[in-house]
């Protein structure tokens, strides 16, 4: 339990004020959005959360995110990666349920819908998104754009995830949990602005991605 503990994940506000990115999964992902991204995360315009496989094409992520221990266990911990790695862990009891790959650390779930106030627990909301833009929020985040965020129900950019990894949820209800979470992230007055190039996903506004993480003047 000690060395569990130790890769607990302390939640502090080490972004104040600034633009944060969140990296999905979806099909409208292009080669010509992660450039942009990798370019203004190397001249200090924005911070980066990939979710899931878009770690590999956003190798320069600040945060690797994905919920589940599944995923961390098939990809073996991402090794290589340098910036943090982080999932959601559940309890058992006494006994948190985690990876088994040490550079991983957590974030413990709270519950499933809202947002907790307390910034070292994160509701699931069912998506790894939904605990993204909290996490960002909760690390100072003012701005959070939101990329490949579909959520239509259609393939991965990389396509399906493989064997038990391949889920299919009730995309109407997965839909609707961020509408509680984007009047909380109003009340926080932290700007979301969704800027996938298709969407399904309403709660936000959309934007343009260039010039959401365009520094400003």
């Amino acid at each position: 339990m000690a060395d569990i503990e130790s890769r607990r994940w302390r939640v502090d506000r080490i972004w104040p004020g600034q633009t944060v990115v969140i990296v999905a999964g979806g099909s409208s992902l292009t080669l010509g959005q992660v450039r942009q991204i990798g370019i203004a995360r190397a001249r200090g315009f924005a911070r980066v959360i990939s979710i899931n496989d878009a770690i590999y094409p956003c190798w320069f992520a600040d945060i690797g995110y994905a919920c589940d221990t599944d995923w961390w266990e098939h990809h073996q911990g991402v090794p290589g990666f340098r910036g943090k790695r982080l999932q959601l862990a559940t309890r058992v009891g006494a006994d948190v349920r985690v990876c088994r790959y040490p550079s991983v650390g957590f974030i413990e779930f709270s519950g499933t819908t809202g947002v907790d106030p307390d910034p070292q627990r994160l509701r699931s909301g069912g998506n790894s998104a939904y605990q993204s833009i909290q996490l960002a929020a909760n690390l100072g985040a003012a701005k959070i754009v939101l990329v490949a965020l579909d959520m239509d129900g259609g393939p991965h950019w990389f396509g399906d995830h493989p064997g038990a990894l391949h889920k299919s949820p009730d995309w109407n209800l997965r839909r609707a949990q961020f509408e509680a979470l984007a009047e909380a992230m109003r009340e926080r007055g932290v700007l979301v602005v969704n800027c996938s190039l298709r969407t399904k996903l309403k709660a936000f506004p959309r934007g343009i991605l260039e010039t959401e993480i365009r520094p400003a003047a």
